[in-house]
């Protein structure tokens, strides 16, 4: 139950106590209380933000909480595996990971840019680093080391996708920035301060 609910019953249990202990009557009490109830719920209960992600329409506190379990969970691979290598890969994985999660909680329409990062990404990096920590374990010795190398080969590539997906949030940003930086650049040269340092 979400803290909104919680607060909102508590006011209603209220409101409908006060008038019954007056003995002012069980139906006017109740609807007393129905009224407080729905007031709190207005107040109090934040709207579910629903956002649309991979062509359907879902709420983005759930999204969000997902996404940082399963980083936490890709985190936490590095005390299963051996390679150190792979851990260092994982380490990084987990930082671009938490990094695209907060500019997304800041503003939840850069999720535009990384729609594949919460579907896709997160979900089979995961998927991946688990079924390498099954087979490492079996150590079964030259038949799994041919899989357990193109994993890691994989996971590096996953580094680099994840790197490449943090720098999709910040692509209008970066725009945005250098067409400001071009008009600033005109007015300091317009107001006779020569040439500036500005090289775009």
């Amino acid at each position: 139950m979400k803290k909104g609910t919680i607060i909102s019953a508590i006011v209603g249990g209220a409101a409908f106590a006060v008038p019954y202990i007056l003995e002012m009557g069980a139906p006017f009490s109740l609807l007393i209380g129905v009224i407080a109830y729905g007031a709190g719920n207005l107040v109090f209960t934040e709207p579910t933000k629903e956002i649309q992600i991979d062509g359907k329409k879902e709420d983005f506190s759930e999204i969000i909480s997902k996404a940082k379990k399963m980083n936490a969970d890709i985190l936490g691979m590095i005390n299963r595996v051996e390679d150190k290598n792979l851990k260092d890969n994982i380490r990084e994985i987990y930082q671009s990971g938490h990094k695209i999660i907060n500019a997304v909680v800041k503003d939840n329409k850069k999720i535009r840019y990384v729609e594949n990062f919460f579907t896709y990404y997160l979900p089979e990096t995961y998927k991946l680093l688990k079924k390498y920590d099954e087979i490492e374990n079996q150590k079964l010795g030259g038949s799994s080391e041919a899989f357990l190398s193109k994993t890691r080969d994989m996971v590096s590539k996953i580094n680099e996708a994840f790197k490449v997906q943090l720098g999709h949030l910040y692509q209008e940003d970066m725009i945005d920035t250098n067409a400001e930086m071009k008009v600033f650049d005109s007015m300091i040269k317009a107001d006779g301060y020569g040439e500036s340092d500005f090289k775009l």
